[in-house]
């Protein structure tokens, strides 16, 4: 059973775009600049493909993982045909879904993504596999 989410998006991004798109859609959340740590484990050079980013907020302690990978266009799903990455966020424990879903809904707004895919229904509450964006947000706000 996987404990990820998953959100195909149009392209990896920057370490410096990812890095200003969760500062702004996590701090209109729940979290001020200074408590959000984000980092990079660059596994293979400069590229986000090839690493892996955690993101920690200092003062909840929510930590989560962010992977990126290339998604063959025999796997992807008809409606994302042009999504060819998918951004895997992984919580570190289960106080973490909340925050974990936030960072998967920043990451699919800022980069294209339409959807996230929750495939071991282990994060939402309504037991979908897929949630909109939209959807998304608003799981977040009626509970943030």
């Amino acid at each position: 059973m996987s404990s990820g989410l998953f959100v195909p998006i149009k392209e990896v991004p920057s370490f410096q775009s990812l890095l200003r798109e969760l500062l702004t859609f996590l701090s209109g959340f729940f979290l001020e600049a200074g408590q959000l740590r984000v980092g990079v484990n660059l596994g293979g050079g400069g590229e986000l493909i090839d690493s892996f980013v955690f993101v920690h907020d200092q003062e909840q302690e929510p930590l989560c993982w962010i992977g990126f990978m290339r998604l063959p266009e025999d796997s992807r799903e008809v409606l994302e045909v042009d999504l060819p990455i998918v951004a895997e966020v992984t919580r570190s424990s289960k106080e973490n879904m909340l925050f974990s879903v936030a960072v998967a809904c920043a990451i699919g707004k800022a980069f294209g993504g339409r959807v996230i895919y929750d495939d071991a229904h282990v994060y939402f509450d309504c037991k979908k596999d897929v949630y909109t964006l939209l959807e998304s947000e608003e799981y977040l706000s009626a509970r943030l």
